[in-house]
């Protein structure tokens, strides 16, 4: 659950990365 709602904000805040990237940080969190 942490890691979607992470992944959630990493994409509201961090749109101008691309969604490897921020699937790659949710990994790492998770």
């Amino acid at each position: 659950m942490r890691a979607a709602k992470l992944r959630v904000a990493l994409d509201r805040d961090l749109k101008r990365d691309t969604p490897a990237d921020i699937q790659r940080i949710a990994d790492s969190a998770a």
